[in-house]
């Protein structure tokens, strides 16, 4: 619980209450369940909230999960001791690296819905240099994660997926860029910007659909791994 006042204790016990039952090794705060509950954070605040939400989804495979920034937690000894915390990250976004650590761990998670309580502190993250940070843990936690859970484990296609779906993603867009670029500077003879050019297009937009098909099949079947590992509370 922080000390700053956001975070009411009288809802302490629907954090510890599911650990002691032994429903959950971990329950968190969740402010983006409900529109009202939700209403005093900021655009910008609640803007960079969705994007590590979804972000941190794909790191952690939690995709039930929301709001991982959250500070109001609690968490049995037996995770802590699982997770090894004291390599977990240091600074804001220690919240989402120890959802990717408990996921690894194959350890279960509770969403516990809270009202965002803010008054007028001024918060001292500076998303434009906290995002970039944490998306790159996030990734370094990603490529961890599927190393350790999907390869060295037990091997699972959807790594390959992945792999294969980064890949022609990546690939297809330099192809397209490259063609777009290469037309627009008029360096095409006009044969190129006929069937030549429009060939080239279309390839990559192809490759760029498939690469993105095979990365939402890889998220298919991490969620479908790991649904047994997350509880959403309601009130």
């Amino acid at each position: 619980m922080g000390g700053d006042g956001q975070m009411r204790p009288e809802e302490l016990s629907g954090y510890l209450d599911p650990i002691v039952d032994g429903e959950v090794d971990y329950a968190k705060g969740n402010r983006l369940l409900n529109r009202e509950y939700r209403q005093d954070m900021s655009s910008w605040r609640l803007l960079g909230n969705w994007i590590l939400t979804f972000l941190t989804k794909i790191a952690s495979g939690y995709w039930r999960t929301m709001d991982p920034q959250n500070g109001y937690t609690a968490i049995s000894r037996e995770a802590l001791e699982a997770v090894d915390i004291d390599r977990m990250y240091e600074g804001y976004g220690y919240c989402n690296d120890l959802l990717v650590r408990l996921n690894v761990a194959e350890l279960r998670i509770g969403d516990v819905p809270r009202r965002a309580n803010y008054g007028d502190e001024t918060s001292s993250i500076r998303y434009h240099t906290y995002i970039p940070r944490v998306s790159a843990m996030l990734l370094r936690d990603f490529l961890w994660r599927l190393r350790v859970k999907y390869l060295v484990r037990r091997f699972h296609p959807l790594t390959l997926l992945y792999g294969v779906g980064a890949s022609a993603t990546a690939y297809g867009s330099l192809s397209l860029l490259r063609a777009v670029s290469s037309r627009i500077r008029g360096r095409d003879s006009d044969e190129e910007r006929g069937s030549g050019g429009r060939d080239e297009t279309t390839s990559s937009v192809l490759l760029v659909v498939v690469g993105w098909i095979a990365m939402i099949l890889a998220m298919i079947f991490d969620l479908r791994e790991n649904e047994e590992l997350e509880v959403r509370y309601e009130e």
